[in-house]
């Protein structure tokens, strides 16, 4: 995965696969950052798996007419557990990225977001 990112440069994926463990330590602890994660390993944490089930992210069984695999996330169910909603993030990426056909012809992400369409022209979206 590492190499077929980086057009196997061995020195850059060695350095995104220390960034990859680092982060993955950070975002899930050391007992579950080692092994492979499943959706069990969200039933340990209450806030994890509200973020789970909510269905604001989601990797959609089919692909794209590209072979592209297909990402969705809506923002509504969102909870306001940040690092949760990450962890969450992080396991459905890893979903589609352990899949080589998507290593080879990469994804695409579906965003909807439940802004207001009636803002002025002077606002900002925050």
């Amino acid at each position: 995965m590492f190499l077929r990112a980086t057009e196997f440069d061995a020195t850059q994926a060695a350095e995104k696969m220390v960034q990859y463990w680092s982060r993955k330590v950070d975002l899930f602890g050391p007992d579950r950052a080692f092994r492979k994660l499943s959706i069990l390993d969200f039933e340990e944490d209450e806030a994890d798996l509200l973020a789970l089930n909510g269905g604001g992210f989601q990797a959609l069984p089919e692909t794209d007419d590209a072979g592209r695999a297909i990402f969705f996330s809506d923002r509504s169910p969102w909870t306001n557990n940040s690092k949760s909603m990450v962890r969450v993030f992080w396991f459905m990426c890893h979903v589609l990225v352990e899949d080589e056909e998507a290593q080879k012809h990469g994804g695409v992400a579906l965003l909807t977001t439940n802004l207001d369409a009636s803002f002025r022209d002077d606002q900002q979206i925050r």
